[in-house]
């Protein structure tokens, strides 16, 4: 069987995911008919969103994460204490591009929820996320991520001060989040596969870290050739 090996950053304990072959197009329709056999499950509407979005179909996407904004807001009228319900408003917040609510979102789910693994998953990812993109300009981050050789422009470049200062803050209190999950979710295969997922994150943006620093005989993280 032709089985290909994903990775995306997500919000319900499916970081990574196993298909057999299946294309892009192929993914936003499954998406699609699971959604519409379940239209207010506020998960199948980030994943239909998220697919739509890597397809480059922008407003689609931007009206089923509305959708499942007003879905989370909802609810949180019922029981604001839900956790689980604040990282995925957080989640479709921070798709939005509307990252101050999300992270404002994200850290009040830990602290109604602080005995929820996920919370701590997804305020972890969100830091994680934040602290590479403070890194990395837009006009670069495909690049880097899909190169083994990025160009010379891309290595030249360097953050200023504070920027680097704050990425690397971010990036210590995303660590921290996660081993707290982890220690929560002892014997949660889906927290662990989170963690992997969160880790080559990590490994890509320490190893940017320590190019950015000056530091030499640096390798990125995913095979990049110095």
């Amino acid at each position: 069987m032709d089985l290909n090996f994903g990775v995306y950053n997500n919000f319900d304990g499916s970081l990574w995911w196993i298909t057999d072959g299946t294309t892009l197009k192929e993914q936003v329709e499954i998406s699609r008919s699971d959604l519409k056999a379940d239209p207010r499950n506020v998960k199948k509407l980030l994943r239909c969103g998220y697919f739509l979005s890597l397809n480059a179909q922008t407003n689609e996407s931007k009206a089923i994460f509305k959708e499942a904004e007003k879905l989370c807001k909802d609810r949180l009228a019922l029981n604001p204490s839900d956790g689980l319900l604040l990282t995925e408003l957080g989640k479709a917040l921070e798709e939005m591009g509307r990252f101050e609510e999300a992270e404002s979102t994200y850290r009040k789910s830990v602290s109604v929820a602080s005995n929820q693994w996920q919370c701590w998953a997804g305020l972890g990812y969100f830091l994680q996320q934040s602290s590479y993109n403070t890194l990395i300009p837009d006009r670069f981050s495909r690049e880097i991520e899909t190169s083994y050789t990025p160009s010379q422009e891309s290595l030249d470049y360097r953050p200023a001060g504070e920027a680097l200062k704050k990425a690397e803050a971010q990036s210590k209190e995303a660590a921290i989040c996660f081993d707290r999950a982890l220690g929560l979710a002892k014997n949660e295969p889906d927290a662990f596969m989170e963690f992997a997922g969160f880790t080559t994150i990590e490994t890509r943006e320490k190893a940017w870290l320590r190019h950015f620093r000056g530091e030499k005989n640096w390798t990125h993280g995913t095979g990049f050739r110095r």
